[in-house]
């Protein structure tokens, strides 16, 4: 559902995406180039996935598990 949402949007290619783990749990999380673009990401995928409740956080993940590609990434 990620994929389709970022599917054709321009500043996708912008951000990096990671899966990572926390407290047991596979997470997705995306590096931004700021916090203008966090926010910008955050209100596309809640505007376009059901259910999904994306936050912004800044932090390094001491976990990550892959980079994962999606459309509109580099």
């Amino acid at each position: 559902m990620t994929r389709d949402a970022l599917s054709g949007w321009a500043d996708g290619s912008k951000y990096r995406f990671i899966e990572y783990s926390h407290r047991g749990q596979r997470m997705l999380g995306a590096s931004a180039p700021d916090a203008a673009r966090a926010e910008a990401l955050a209100g596309r995928l809640r505007e376009r996935v059901k259910g999904a409740s994306p936050a912004v956080a800044c932090f390094t993940p001491a976990e990550v598990l892959r980079e994962v590609r999606l459309a509109g990434a580099p």
